[in-house]
């Protein structure tokens, strides 16, 4: 018995030396597995975001300096809320913070403030609330006595997107607004009940509780909607309205949902929305025509106005900007708004909104600029035609340079005159280099040579084509490297079509992470890109007569966009004084000869 245990020992120490190298090779995979299980787990979200070290880099290279020494603020300054999820919209925090450069312009506590308020008052008013739900129940009726009728809180701005992508694109206080008021909520639902078949003389004097809307009806081109939908918005938060938008476009292909918890999108059942198309001038809704008929005073207000704050207004359409008028207008449930002009240098006319415009934006020419980074987030799709471009053509340059052209004519294209303009701007002001023989270069093909980028963005491909000849068949005076690249150049603007616009949109955020930009006159593409990333551009006068005007361009002391076609003069006491004069900051646009005011930090 004992040899038998003697051999079983000896068997089991020979089994235990293999079984421990056996355990040894076991538990070291285990724990290497765990640990790659673990580092999966912690990353897997971080990968989707930035999917390697080199992303970071890059990063650190775009905002000029290594992550560990400036620590990206994801949130911008309070501007945006915490309560998204990244994977979802990768825009939003990670990769938009770190492919930003840090902006200069800081938003103030007030505006965070009203941002968080209009948030929640969202979630309560919003699409699919119970507020949402009665304030739309009878918006389609013509009841006489539906203006004293009580809607709460609720009040609502329809924006309607028309024309290109341009003109369709505070915190805390308007997320929580719209929560409460949004698509969904029972206030929207009551807000919307009457909205079609009433026309009650006492409609006025209803309580409609808090919820009052925007909506948003979308037109013209992507610059267009951009600039007014952020118009809108601004204009929502004045006045404690919920913004929703129209989305029988593509913005929902194009950017993210702005609120927590809650949606900016009008439901398709919105009982206005087969409306919005024949909404006009000539509409007995439309907000100037109902001025001349004399259809709407302080005891006689509507369910909904038809705002028609375009390029071509009349001047009774232009009233909305007045102190007066926006009394009238503060008690219609529905304003309904139709524009393709950044209207908001305009609204620091009315005395009534100045101080609170005051307190939201000290800087006042960052205007555009904030709300921009609050509301427009582009989808992963979009993000991605960015990042990809971005680490492909402008990443390891030294210095990058954003060219945007536009041509205004009816036979648009290739014009020589508008090349010549351009290489006379740019080379003017220092931002590219002249060329030079071969011989006359002083410049040793071992120097350390400094690269620059150079991004146009046109429809039309001659212009970056002619840049990229010049300076590849030609040593530049500076030694420095020049390359040429442009994403797109379709020849002809494809508004509404889903793949160009989201080409567009990708196109102007790439210009908005460039060091110095030079845009045209005019354009709202080139105002979105250049006050998205918080940059002072070198505007391209319009030319005349088929001629490169001279100067070619000029320097803007402001980041913020220019209000085409304002109002002429200003309101009561200053009635006649030109719209340019009538407050100090607020004056004529650079690039426009009384034609555009814009928002001024320099006096």
């Amino acid at each position: 018995m004992y040899h038998m245990f003697q051999i079983s020992g000896d068997v089991i120490r020979a089994l235990g030396l293999k079984m421990k190298i056996l355990m040894t090779v076991i538990f070291g995979g285990l724990l290497i597995g765990s640990v790659i299980l673990l580092s999966f787990s912690h990353n897997f979200n971080d990968q989707l975001l930035d999917a390697t070290s080199n992303d970071q880099l890059l990063a650190a290279t775009i905002n000029g300096s290594r992550k560990s020494e400036t620590p990206h603020d994801k949130l911008i300054g309070g501007l945006l809320t915490a309560d998204f999820d990244e994977p979802s919209c990768v825009s939003r925090y990670y990769q938009s913070s770190l492919y930003s450069k840090p902006s200069p312009h800081k938003p103030s506590e007030y505006l965070v403030s009203k941002l968080r308020s209009y948030e929640k008052l969202h979630k309560r008013c919003g699409p699919g609330t119970e507020a949402y739900k009665e304030a739309t129940k009878n918006l389609g009726h013509d009841d006489d006595n539906y203006a004293n009728k009580s809607v709460g809180e609720c009040k609502y701005a329809v924006w309607v997107a028309v024309y290109g992508l341009g003109n369709r694109i505070l915190t805390l206080a308007y997320e929580k607004l719209h929560k409460r008021c949004g698509p969904g909520t029972e206030a929207y639902k009551e807000a919307t009940k009457n909205l079609i078949g009433h026309d009650d003389e006492n409609y006025a004097n209803r309580s409609v509780g808090e919820c009052r809307y925007i909506v948003w009806v979308a037109a013209f081109g992507l610059g267009n909607r951009i600039l007014t939908l952020a118009s809108v918005f601004l204009h929502a938060l004045l006045t404690d309205r919920v913004v929703l938008v129209d989305q029988s476009k593509d913005i929902n292909d194009l950017f993210c949902e702005p609120f927590p918890g809650t949606s900016w999108l009008l439901p398709n059942d919105f009982p206005l929305v087969k409306q919005f198309d024949g909404y006009g001038r000539g509409d007995s809704h439309c907000y100037g025509t109902m001025l001349n008929n004399h259809a709407i005073s302080a005891n006689s207000t509507p369910r909904h106005i038809y705002l028609d704050i375009l390029h071509d207004s009349r001047d009774e359409d232009k009233m909305f900007f007045c102190p007066k008028d926006q009394t009238m207008i503060d008690k219609v449930p529905w304003l309904v708004f139709k524009t393709n002009v950044y209207f908001v240098p305009s609204l620091w006319f009315s005395p009534t909104f100045r101080p609170e415009l005051m307190k939201l934006f000290p800087q006042k020419e960052a205007v555009f600029h904030h709300l921009a980074r609050y509301l427009f987030h582009p989808t992963n799709q979009v993000w991605g035609m960015v990042t990809r471009y971005y680490k492909a053509h402008l990443a390891r340059a030294d210095e990058r340079l954003g060219i945007q052209i536009r041509v205004f004519a009816d036979d648009a294209g290739y014009f020589q005159h508008v090349m010549d303009q351009i290489l006379s701007c740019t080379q003017r002001e220092k931002l590219l280099p002249q060329v030079v023989a071969q011989e006359e270069s002083k410049v040793n093909a071992s120097t350390n040579q400094k690269l620059k980028a150079v991004l146009v963005t046109s429809l039309y491909p001659e212009y970056a084509d002619r840049l990229k000849s010049m300076f590849w068949e030609r040593p530049s005076s500076t030694g420095e490297i020049i390359e040429v690249y442009q994403p797109s150049g379709e020849r002809v603007q494809q508004t509404d079509k889903k793949i160009h616009d989201q080409k567009a949109l990708a196109e102007m955020y790439l210009l908005s992470l460039t060091d110095n930009i030079v845009t045209s006159a005019r354009s709202t593409f080139g105002y979105v890109a250049h006050s998205l990333g918080g940059l002072k551009p070198w505007l391209l006068y319009q030319p005349k007569d088929l001629t490169a005007p001279d100067p070619p361009c000029i320097r803007s002391t402001s980041v913020d966009p220019c209000h085409l076609t304002p109002p002429s003069h200003g309101c009561d006491a200053d009635w006649g004084t030109y719209s340019g004069n009538v407050v100090p900051f607020v004056r004529e646009c650079e690039d426009r000869e009384h034609d555009g005011i814009k928002l001024f930090d320099e006096l």
